[in-house]
């Protein structure tokens, strides 16, 4: 069962809010999985097909709600969790979670490299992109950022996507112990005491972050400068995504900078000619997918996102999400049916926190 709402009173002040999942024992065990997949469908995709024990199936999910922040405790078995390029590209959270695990641990595919985030190390995922990552029976504890209270001050903000921080570093062990703080916090903390404890959160999640990318130095060297360009480039596509004329060279124009330096400072994130198409299908596909609009021409999506012609838009899309959008929009509405894979309260938070 799933018990969701404000905590009660503190002193006669309202507690913060508090998801929590415990499953119930006499249940049928599909079921059980099923509303563990309801739960966590809004962060993750997981699936029953993954060697997973149905009769043994256990899982514990306390979440919180502080300030713009989730923290969350997950306790469960071994399984696969995803965020698939079409998953992140219609639930584009531009947020970091910051995992610990307690006990367990995850491993993860970058290229050639595999990954793996054992006890006490600090894993981080970029949930604005993908993900695939098994995990053996486990307990972590996470807190969800979203980027924009803290990226103005990351020195590297695009380069922490399955990043593993070792536990034997001092910002490891501080920030952990900040997690296991707080889980033991959550229980009766107020509205008030949430509120003052987020800007502080925010700042500790920004010297995780920074942990080896360089020193800080009271004036702005080369690289800072170019991380303020980059975020301002960034800031000015995103507001003019339906313009068909916004193109690198108009960037470099209404920045006041030269093509050469827009291009060399989105070279490690594949150009800025690929950034700016990324992002217009990423946010096309919000309105290909919306459950409201389903019988909505896929030509005037592609029009609506500046790109040259449905063709275009396909030819794109599939490149960048492996099918078409036809395709694309007729498996999510047949998810859309089947039971147990949405989870309103998480999947509002998760909005809340990134308005």
């Amino acid at each position: 069962m799933s018990r969701t709402g404000i905590n009660g009173a503190k002193d006669g002040k309202a507690t913060i809010q508090r998801s929590v999942l415990e499953l119930p024992a006499g249940a049928r065990p599909e079921e059980r999985f099923q509303s563990w997949q309801s739960q966590i469908a809004p962060f993750f995709d997981v699936g029953s097909g993954d060697r997973i024990d149905l009769a043994a199936f256990d899982a514990r999910f306390d979440l919180s709600l502080i300030g713009d922040m989730i923290f969350g405790s997950c306790q469960t078995v071994a399984q696969r969790f995803q965020r698939s390029a079409l998953k992140v590209a219609h639930e584009p959270h531009d947020m970091f979670m910051l995992q610990m695990f307690r006990t367990g641990e995850t491993r993860a595919q970058i290229g050639a490299r595999e990954v793996i985030a054992r006890p006490g190390d600090i894993w981080v995922i970029d949930l604005a992109e993908p993900i695939d990552a098994v995990n053996s029976d486990f307990h972590n504890l996470s807190i969800i950022v979203p980027r924009s209270l803290i990226e103005g001050n990351l020195r590297s903000p695009d380069a922490h996507h399955l990043r593993r921080i070792p536990a034997d570093t001092p910002m490891a062990r501080i920030f952990g112990n900040f997690l296991a703080g707080l889980m033991g916090s959550v229980g009766s903390m107020t509205l008030a005491d949430a509120a003052e404890l987020a800007p502080a959160t925010a700042r500790l999640s920004e010297a995780l972050l920074n942990v080896g990318t360089g020193h800080s130095r009271p004036e702005m060297d080369a690289s800072a400068a170019d991380q303020v360009l980059c975020l301002a480039a960034r800031r000015l596509i995103e507001s003019h995504l339906t313009d068909p004329d916004m193109d690198p060279d108009k960037v470099a124009s209404m920045l006041g900078v030269s093509r050469s330096k827009l291009y060399r400072v989105f070279a490690p994130m594949g150009g800025i000619a690929a950034h700016i198409r990324n992002r217009r299908l990423k946010r096309s596909s919000a309105d290909l997918l919306d459950r409201n609009r389903a019988d909505r021409p896929i030509y005037e999506i592609a029009f609506k996102w500046a790109f040259t012609s449905e063709s275009d838009y396909s030819r794109a899309f599939r490149r960048q999400f492996g099918l078409s959008p036809r395709e694309a929009r007729g498996a999510y509405h047949a998810g859309l049916a089947a039971p147990g894979i949405d989870s309103p309260d998480h999947a509002d938070w998760l909005r809340h926190i990134g308005a």
